[in-house]
């Protein structure tokens, strides 16, 4: 039983992990494509 609960923690934070990540990687892609736009005006 608590190699489950474990396991179910352990999924919930690779999960969140992989979020945060992502979220990063799409900040970052939008700071540089807003930095695109703004010199090309």
């Amino acid at each position: 039983m608590l190699l489950f609960v474990f396991e179910g923690i352990n999924g919930l934070w690779t999960a969140s992990s992989v979020h945060y990540i992502v979220l990063i990687l799409l900040f970052t892609v939008f700071q540089s494509t807003k930095g695109s736009l703004t010199r090309d005006l």
